[in-house]
C-alpha cells in the first residue's frame, strides 16, 4: 500500500531532520572519549519522536533494533 504524498514528505523531513542531529553530536563529540560510544539507540529515538521502536529502526537505516 503507497502511502500519502504528505506522509512520505513527513518521513522524509524526520529522516533528514534525525540525521542532522545525529551528525552535529557526532561533530561536538568528535576527539572526545566518547566519540566511538553508542549515544542513542531506537528506544530512546523512539520515545523522544513518540514513535515504535520498528519505526525508529526504519528511519535509521543500518541500525539495529534493540
Amino acid at each position: 500500500m503507497a502511502a500519502n504524498p504528505i506522509e512520505e514528505m513527513f518521513r522524509e523531513i524526520v529522516r533528514e531532520e534525525v540525521g542532522e542531529a545525529i551528525a552535529e553530536i557526532k561533530k561536538m563529540l568528535a576527539g572526545t572519549s566518547l566519540e566511538k560510544e553508542k549515544l542513542i539507540g531506537a528506544e530512546e529515538i523512539s520515545e523522544f519522536l513518540g514513535i515504535s521502536k520498528r519505526r525508529a529502526c526504519e528511519l535509521l537505516p543500518g541500525r539495529v533494533l534493540r
